[in-house]
């Protein structure tokens, strides 16, 4: 059998499964599958490693505020069961691997100011 195809959760396995004959003390000839009686083997199984770790995942970036000059945006960030299934506490996530939540932006140059007459 092959190495699982994923290194934790549910990956497969697989090996060559091929309909051979014996001709002669000790060589074989490959045949079509057809020409075997028996039912195939099977050439791939599942396999299950440990469970993957949690994941960070985000949401999309906020608009930048103000809409003028410098400013920021922001995203939530929050910590996911790899599957999926599942919000759990942030402590499950790796701290060093979390996403920035902030972020400096600038849409466009703000208009000159300019007086207000009452």
């Amino acid at each position: 059998w092959s190495d699982c195809s994923q290194t934790c959760g549910e990956g497969h396995r697989s090996r060559l499964v091929a309909c051979r004959q014996l001709v002669g003390d000790s060589e074989h000839i490959v045949l079509d599958d057809s020409d075997c009686t028996e039912d195939k083997p099977p050439s791939e199984r599942e396999c299950r490693l440990e469970e993957c770790p949690p994941e960070w995942h985000t949401f999309e970036w906020t608009e930048c505020i103000p809409s003028c000059g410098p400013g920021e945006k922001t995203r939530r960030v929050f910590c996911m069961s790899n599957d999926g299934s599942a919000y759990l506490d942030e402590k499950k996530c790796k701290a060093d691997d979390k996403p920035f939540t902030r972020m400096a932006c600038m849409n466009r140059e703000c208009p000159p100011p300019h007086w207000r007459k009452g």
